[in-house]
């Protein structure tokens, strides 16, 4: 995952089948303690949230979602990125006039090149002209 500042954390919140990833709860728990969140969109079976919360490392904003009943989002194909791309381009996540906004996403930060997802599932696809996955 990229080192992001501000950092919204996308937190998918989805239901008990195992693909695609992630696997979470069909009704996530409601997230208490956290900044409100700034995107909500659904895809399928799984509901994905952004949280603006500016500076935020890998682990907070991993945590924020896992206390919501979720983790952070994979994108295992081309098909899954693309399906939520459109959503990410929402003008809550530019707030204050940001030209740029990082999203934290779930790579496992200890895993080797070319690594695994939070949920275990190995890393296939990565973005073309994207940064190259950070450990």
């Amino acid at each position: 995952s990229p080192s992001p500042s501000p950092s919204p954390s996308p937190s998918p919140s989805p239901s008990p089948s195992p693909s695609p990833s992630p696997s979470p709860s069909s009704s996530p728990a409601p997230i208490t303690g956290l900044a409100s969140p700034v995107i909500s969109f659904n895809r399928d079976k799984w509901a994905y949230t952004a949280f603006l919360s500016g500076g935020a490392d890998f682990t907070t904003a991993r945590g924020r979602c896992n206390r919501g009943g979720g983790i952070l989002a994979t994108f295992p194909t081309a098909v899954e990125l693309a399906a939520v791309q459109p959503q990410l381009w929402s003008p809550a996540l530019y707030s204050g006039g940001a030209q740029r906004v990082l999203l934290w996403i779930g790579v496992d930060p200890f895993s080797p090149a070319p690594g695994t997802w939070l949920d275990s599932a190995p890393i296939t696809y990565w973005p073309p002209n994207s940064a190259p996955r950070q450990v």
